[in-house]
């Protein structure tokens, strides 16, 4: 509710009021409480603009980004992460990472390294698409932390990266080598 303040000016207020009523049900009278909300409102809005621009720099990323509880849980996914998997960030948020996963196991060990370790780098896997397309795909991850220095997930980076790399994190060579720009012409 909008308050008029002495000098004119308005302000922000939360209400609060409660009727109090005698033993045969009559009005008796009203209490009431208003304090001043427009620093609230103010931050509120600042944590609105910040969260904004945050999610813009997540939806920025040509690559997959994904949050992942201790548990294995998906807490948040970027827009990315859905067109790689096929999957509406709805469907992927709460359900287990490994579960996109061909080799499930090396999923998981990818997640409980980064938390072991606190980061893991080019870690190969092969993501399995709504479709049940294979993606290979590399998984850069680091723990973060809350305000208490807890970790409360990781967040990774999947990128495609088709036939370089085995589940596991090992990098494979190619078969053959690629062709320069005047052997590719013929």
């Amino acid at each position: 509710v909008a308050a008029l303040a002495k000098e004119g000016s308005e302000k922000g207020v939360s209400y609060n009021a409660r009727a109090f009523f005698t033993r045969d049900g009559r009005l008796k009278g009203v209490c009431a409480a208003a304090r001043t909300i427009t620093e609230q409102r103010k931050l509120e809005g600042q944590l609105r603009e910040q969260q904004t621009y945050l999610r813009g720099l997540i939806e920025s990323s040509g690559d997959g980004l994904i949050t992942v509880d201790p548990d294995g849980f998906i807490s948040d996914v970027n827009d990315q992460m859905c067109r790689m998997s096929g999957y509406g960030r709805a469907d992927l948020n709460g359900t287990q990472f490994a579960d996109y996963f061909t080799e499930r196991d090396v999923a998981r060990t990818g997640v409980k390294q980064t938390f072991e370790k606190g980061v893991v780098t080019e870690y190969a896997l092969t993501l399995v698409s709504r479709t049940r397309r294979h993606l290979q795909v590399t998984f850069n991850a680091s723990v973060f932390k809350d305000a208490a220095d807890v970790p409360p997930g990781i967040i990774a980076s999947v990128r495609d990266s088709p036939d370089r790399l085995r589940p596991g994190g090992q990098v494979r060579e190619r078969d053959t080598p690629l062709a320069g720009p005047s052997e590719a012409r013929g």
